[in-house]
């Protein structure tokens, strides 16, 4: 995300230097006079601005969602919960954010937190007062906003899978904020500077750049995929702070078969890959103009995470009709321009 910063000093020296006029002969030379040099005046050298190192991403609570609610307070809200589901996606890590969630038989919890600062007015006020609302593909759940410190958090508080949904919001969600609000109290964080490196390209303009009828091998395409996961909250801060350029997918068939390209693309996400990559099943393969390319194998759903050493894309090639680094060449060289 970040190159090494160019230093460079000016320094300059003023001397004034004395040349001794001799004079030679054979008889007895005459007191001659000296006329003293003027003096060379010293001048400042101006300071050259130096570049200042952009600042890296430092994530809230450390990264870790055992940080954001111990179990105690999790049992408050839905009751015995399981191992946090952490959402540590690249553009809400590299604003400084994380988001966690917790399961149980008697509902859900989840909690999305961000440095204040990132969070744009018009999402912070509509989340001052509880709002019941449907999000992703099918998630639906009342949430609220809190803010304490220099950190904000959605704290969204779901019935399980199946039951009626709450038209109000439960006395649940204000026990869960105040825990949250508790914990924001006692953590710092913050985005990772933008620089003139990061990606702002456009879906509309990677299409434009890749040859996807010949990617997916199919006739004609469409923008979209079939089972659209939807967006949410996150989604939305990401893109607007350009960690995020969005999910840009198209699909085809290929008679019944279904085909399809999508990427997800992170600006300035590239310090935040190790973290994602960490206890996965990884290998390398060559992309050009990648410093870093893996796949995932056996993964299902996720094919290739490519960096160019400071932005991060991540591809999916469902059924395509050529060999995934392929894509992932045409992909990387779409986003780079």
């Amino acid at each position: 995300m970040t190159s090494s910063p160019r230093r460079r000093h000016a320094i300059a020296v003023a001397a004034a230097s004395i040349i001794a006029l001799l004079l030679t002969g054979c008889a007895t030379p005459a007191p001659v006079a000296q006329t003293p040099a003027p003096e060379t005046p010293t001048t400042t050298p101006t300071p050259t601005p130096t570049e200042t190192e952009p600042v890296v991403a430092q994530v809230l609570f450390d990264g870790d969602c055992a940080q954001v609610l111990p179990s105690e307070a999790i049992a408050e809200v839905i009751g015995a919960a399981g191992d946090p589901r952490e959402g540590r996606d690249l553009g809400t890590a590299t604003l400084g954010g994380l988001g966690c969630g917790w399961t149980s038989e008697e509902g859900s919890l989840d909690v999305i937190a961000y440095p204040s600062e990132i969070v744009p007015a018009d999402i912070a006020a509509r989340y001052e007062t509880p709002v019941c609302e449907g999000f992703l593909y099918d998630g639906y759940g009342c949430r609220v906003g809190v803010r304490e410190a220099d950190a904000w958090a959605l704290v969204t508080v779901s019935p399980p899978l199946g039951a009626p949904a709450d038209e109000e919001p439960p006395a649940s969600l204000d026990v869960a904020a105040a825990h949250v609000a508790e914990a924001l109290a006692g953590t710092t964080g913050n985005a990772s500077t933008p620089t003139a490196e990061w990606w702002t390209t456009s879906c509309d303009d990677v299409e434009a750049a890749l040859d996807l009828t010949t990617l997916l091998g199919v006739d004609e395409y469409e923008f979209g995929f079939p089972a659209d996961g939807g967006e949410d909250v996150d989604t939305e801060i990401n893109r607007a702070s350009g960690s995020l350029i969005g999910t840009c997918h198209w699909y085809g068939y290929a008679g019944d078969d279904a085909r399809a390209v999508q990427l997800w693309a992170y600006p300035g996400a590239a310090t935040q890959l190790e973290s994602f990559i960490e206890g996965r099943d990884v290998a390398p393969v060559s992309i050009e103009g990648a410093e870093e390319a893996l796949t995932f194998p056996g993964d299902g759903y996720l094919d290739l995470a490519i960096s160019d050493g400071v932005n991060v894309v991540f591809v999916d090639a469902h059924d395509v009709a050529v060999d995934v680094d392929v894509v992932g060449n045409a992909v990387l060289a779409a986003l780079a321009g």
